[in-house]
């Protein structure tokens, strides 16, 4: 595209609308990437999936890692198998659960040299290094792709299992996808990002956040399928007003006063905490606080009978230590004294038996009343029949965290005919014991890929935990009951996703929730914690209303604001190359609001982007973010400018863009003022970004790369720095290939698993030869081709960034 000099004309008179449409058009033709195909194999793909696969393969072009956060339901698998058809080689991390759902998914879209992994292995054994696994050659010039399904299951970095998979996906385009990557805190963001950043993802601003994030919501999808006449893809859903289950005060009062238990031997007293696991016990059920105060008991009897051997037992020699479920039964896999070495002193023991005695007889007197007097399980059964007749003929999902729950439910519903129970143990009917994929298959055969059953085997009401409340498809059902309040918010969200999915048969989902008494819900304030989450989440990954004000949007949801934008501009981007040389690439649009600015299309030499310009007096004020771009294309202020400014704004004064800015806006907006604030902005983006490698790496040819070392590159390159300059100069001209050689792999170092590795390879010693300066190549997290970069900055007129169009907004 060439940057021809191009004017508005004599008086600056307003283009017409279809100017402004072309303009629009050729913006939106040059941000949007291309879509793939819509045939994958056998499946056909949905618009938004096509979208999506585009963008997240634009990102991890430019990234090396992307997260495809769409809410549950909306076909994240085959969105993730679209990108995976442009790479030679693809791994699949996936939940031992869904690996059959995956292989059946990479059948049926025809990949080739995809590998489904367990990621619960990973929690027990290393995973191989899958940039050099697999294709021998190929492998050590194409980054390969690795799909971590539910990602959120990594987001806990001092875990076995998110070592070992940052180890294996060094190296590699990371492509994460998990509807509720956010479950407590930012740091789960991080934890992610950083798989693919390195350990400075916790400083990432929101802009940037929002660049690696692709995410839309129900409501999205619904819109556009309204708008196209195409039939609903998704069913609306209808979320009904909780019901209180009544609770003793009396049962409250003893359990907020029971006394201080006795600690393991490697544990602290935590009183506060197993008051709080009784009272989540309680609000699920009576037989699931049945069940804690047993195993309290257990506890506590086994801790007894150590003490009387003169032994004090640790958490792990208690787990040992306890079977059954009864505390007055044989409790011991062996004697005490072959248990722990651990003694204790008659003194101390004495006041141990003190204080657990007291705590276990507290224990007891509470089951006894709790046993006589709890009524609270009946009233839950009877309330899930009422719901089930509500719904007669739609099948009904009941979630709960604790097993006991379950257990205790299908035996008060065992007379009702087409239930079944499901729990990490067992899998049954009310005639016995099936297997899962029966039980599943007998529920919900639609969504399962399985023949109706008889009517003899036909489930309408699955009780079940939290095992399949990610990933698995139950859209047969239409009516989901949280029989508890999960902890986070995204559990909740997962366990209605198992019923709002595309493919639903029905219109409408019903959403049920049983809450505890009231004053149970003071004492616990588990409500508070979910909604403080929740919260957390939309700030975070973008989850607010839809008209939610524009302050409280967040920055995922104004990126995608912004995509719909440009999508709605490009009506009619299908058009030829020849035809789309003739379209405009200047146009006005008329503010009521004052502004003076312009959308600008730049085309630079690491792609096309897109800036807010906005003249505030006497400055430029410029913007790459999402929210001001929409607000300027319709020609209001971005809200940024009454706030403080990120990274990815800039001021420029006027003696930067001569003539004067104090001009008329008919002087100001001619293209040669516009160039000269375009290549002032391009070099103080490139200034910085030089900036950042140049502080940390002290190596010249590391600006080439044209992006930013994290941390532990800048501290690979100064220990490097130091380990060379303790050197003689004959020392230096004789190791000077392992150090160019060392340099350039730590500028290529990303991610978090190689950052253990740079670490590991700095912890070594270094031979007075240096002869081990090569010894990284031991790590094969370091062994691999470094990711897209950018190009040198130079005064080279092919290295200028270039104007391709500008939507110019003049007071009206």
């Amino acid at each position: 595209m060439t940057d021809q000099p191009l004017s508005f004309g004599a008086a600056g008179v307003p283009e017409n609308p279809d100017r402004v449409r072309a303009v629009k058009r050729r913006i939106a033709a040059a941000m949007l990437p291309p879509l793939p195909p819509a045939a994958l194999g056998e499946v056909r793909l949905l618009p938004h999936q096509r979208q999506a696969a585009a963008r997240l393969r634009r990102i991890l072009q430019r990234h090396g890692g992307a997260l495809l956060a769409d809410d549950v339901g909306l076909g994240k698998t085959f969105a993730a198998l679209a990108v995976a058809q442009h790479y030679e080689c693809t791994h699949i991390l996936a939940p031992a659960g869904l690996i059959a759902m995956w292989q059946a998914a990479v059948v049926r879209t025809a990949q080739r040299d995809v590998a489904v992994h367990s990621l619960h292995r990973a929690s027990r054994h290393p995973l191989p290094h899958f940039a050099a696994s697999g294709h021998d050659t190929v492998a050590c010039r194409v980054r390969p792709l690795v799909i971590v399904d539910e990602a959120h299951a990594l987001r806990n970095a001092d875990t076995t299992r998110y070592r070992h998979v940052a180890s294996a996906v060094s190296g590699c385009d990371v492509l994460l996808l998990s509807a509720t990557p956010l479950h407590n805190s930012p740091r789960d963001l991080a934890t992610l990002f950083a798989l693919f950043r390195g350990p400075d993802a916790e400083r990432i601003p929101d802009d940037v956040l929002a660049s690696l994030i692709v995410r839309r919501h129900h409501r999205q999808i619904h819109g556009r399928m309204h708008r196209g006449h195409r039939p609903r893809p998704l069913p609306s859903v209808r979320t009904h007003r909780p019901f209180t289950v009544p609770q003793q005060r009396e049962t409250l009062d003893r359990l907020l006063t029971l006394p201080a238990p006795l600690p393991a031997r490697d544990g602290a007293v935590a009183g506060a905490l197993i008051r709080l696991g009784l009272l989540r016990a309680w609000c699920s059920s009576d037989a699931a606080l049945t069940q804690a105060l047993t195993k309290r008991l257990q506890r506590g009897t086994a801790m007894r009978d150590a003490l009387d051997a003169g032994r004090l037992l640790s958490n792990a020699e208690l787990g040992s230590w306890i079977i059954g479920d009864d505390p007055a039964g044989d409790m011991q896999l062996g004697f005490a004294e072959l248990l722990s070495s651990h003694t204790v002193e008659p003194d101390g023991r004495h006041s141990a038996l003190h204080l657990l005695g007291k705590h276990c007889d507290a224990l007891r007197d509470l089951r006894e009343h709790h046993l006589a007097n709890a009524r609270a399980d009946e009233v839950r059964a009877g309330y899930l029949r009422t719901v089930c007749e509500r719904h007669a003929g739609t099948p009904v999902v009941a979630f709960s965290q604790h097993a006991r729950t379950v257990q205790a439910l299908f035996r008060a519903l065992s007379d009702i005919a087409g239930v079944g129970m499901l729990t990490s143990r067992q899998a049954r009917i009310a005639s016995g014991p099936v297997t899962r994929p029966e039980l599943l298959g007998w529920f919900a055969p639609r969504a399962q890929g399985r023949p109706p059953p008889p009517p003899s085997l036909r489930l309408h009401l699955l009780l079940t935990t939290d095992l399949i409340a990610e990933g698995v498809n139950l859209q047969d059902a239409g009516v989901v009951v949280h029989l508890d309040l999960p902890w986070t918010h995204a559990l909740r969200v997962q366990r209605t996703g198992r019923v709002v999915r595309l493919g639903s048969p029905h219109r409408l989902a019903h959403v049920y929730r049983l809450r505890a008494a009231r004053a149970v819900r003071q004492v616990l304030r588990a409500e508070r914690r979910v909604a403080h989450k929740a919260a957390l989440a939309a700030r975070l990954v973008g989850d607010r209303d839809a008209h939610a004000t524009v302050a409280r949007r967040s920055a995922v949801d104004h990126a995608s604001r912004w995509e719909r934008c440009l999508l709605h501009w490009a009506c009619n981007v299908g058009a030829d190359t020849a035809e789309r040389t003739r379209w405009p690439r200047m146009a006005t649009i008329r503010s009521s609001h004052g502004v003076t600015g312009a959308v600008v299309l730049v085309q630079t030499v690491h792609g096309a982007r897109l800036l807010a310009c906005v003249l505030r007096g006497s400055r430029w004020w410029i913007s790459t973010r999402a929210d001001a771009l929409v607000a300027l294309s319709q020609g209001t202020l971005p809200a940024r400018l009454g706030r403080s400014q990120a990274s990815s704004t800039a001021t420029i004064r006027p003696s930067a863009v001569r003539p004067p800015a104090v001009r008329p806006p008919a002087v100001i907006s001619t293209l040669p003022v516009l160039r000269r604030v375009v290549r002032r902005w391009w070099r103080r983006e490139q200034a910085a970004a030089i900036a950042g490698i140049a502080l940390a790496a002290g190596a010249a040819n590391s600006a080439t790369t044209g992006q930013r070392l994290n941390r532990t590159q800048r501290e690979a390159m100064t220990w490097l720095r130091r380990r060379v300059a303790d050197r003689s100069t004959v020392e230096r001209a004789s190791i000077a290939t392992y150090v160019r050689e060392a340099q350039a792999m730590i500028a290529r170092a990303s991610g978090a698993g190689a950052a253990a590795a740079l670490r590991s390879w700095m912890a070594e010693p270094v031979g007075g030869k240096g002869d081990a300066l090569p010894d990284w190549r031991v790590h094969p997290e370091l062994c691999h081709e470094a990711p897209p970069t950018g190009t040198r900055l130079g005064d080279s007129p092919e290295l200028q960034p270039r104007v391709g169009a500008c939507l110019w907004v003049r007071p009206a």
